[in-house]
């Protein structure tokens, strides 16, 4: 129970920075496209209360999937509907993923810097941790996010560039969503899609800053 307490702990500023960041990054572009619904609803903000649905951050603790309180838009207030929504739309999982990078960079001149010399090694491997967390769960939402299943952005970012017969399928799919989430978390499609890709991407971007950052080698 104790070792349970501890991994939620570990995950939960992930799970919130991921989260808020994410629907904040879904309102401040469509404000920038011309939609104020978000700005008039307050979700132009990084705090995480305005994001955060309390079941959605219960499902990502027990189950590693979840969701924060979608953004409303009128898309009728953009210019261009059909792309802008599809930009704002996509403006929610690329932060998540600018986010899993920003995380590792910051962990890494942390370390270099000989900040984490003068602290016990239980609270350095708590830092460790958390750091890693919370770039691998910022990745996480930027995988599950882009599923093209309906109401993921990745279903919205889709719509955008099919057919219009292939839109109304996309809509239909909405009400089977959950059916549709529960068979890709219980079936291999899990283990072998969605985890080695988040992977990939976690080490790929590891790698990447081992250049820079040798405790990433």
């Amino acid at each position: 129970m104790n070792q349970w307490i501890l991994e939620t702990l570990a995950i939960l500023p992930g799970i919130i920075i991921g989260i808020s960041f994410h629907e904040f990054a879904h309102a401040k572009t469509a404000v920038k496209l011309g939609d104020d619904t978000p700005k008039l609803q307050g979700r132009v903000t990084l705090n995480p209360i305005k994001h955060i649905d309390i079941i959605g951050l219960i499902c990502l603790i027990i189950a590693h999937f979840g969701w924060g309180k979608p953004v409303q838009i009128n898309p009728y207030n953009f210019k261009k509907p059909f792309r802008d929504q599809m930009f704002v739309s996509l403006a929610g999982p690329v932060m998540n993923l600018l986010l899993a990078f920003v995380t590792l960079v910051i962990w890494g001149i942390l370390y270099i810097s000989g900040l984490f010399n003068g602290l016990s090694e239980n609270v350095v491997m708590v830092l460790n941790t958390v750091f890693y967390l919370t770039a691998q769960i910022n990745i996480v939402l930027f995988v599950f996010n882009l599923l093209p299943i309906p109401p993921l952005d990745g279903a919205k970012i889709l719509m955008y560039f099919v057919p219009d017969r292939f839109k109304v399928l996309l809509m239909n799919l909405e009400r089977y969503s959950l059916i549709i989430f529960l068979l890709i978390i219980l079936s291999p499609i899990s283990e072998w899609v969605l985890l080695p890709t988040i992977s990939w991407i976690m080490n790929g971007m590891m790698w990447l800053l081992s250049f820079v950052f040798p405790m990433f080698g």
